[in-house]
């Protein structure tokens, strides 16, 4: 899901670096 959210917004350039970035944002989104 974490990963699908970073590709959704187009900055996933890499999963490890994709995941340090989305994680902060993603519980926002989620929840």
């Amino acid at each position: 899901m974490r990963r699908l959210y970073g590709r959704e917004l187009g900055w996933h350039p890499v999963p490890g670096q994709g995941f340090a970035i989305v994680e902060p944002a993603a519980p926002a989104r989620w929840n």
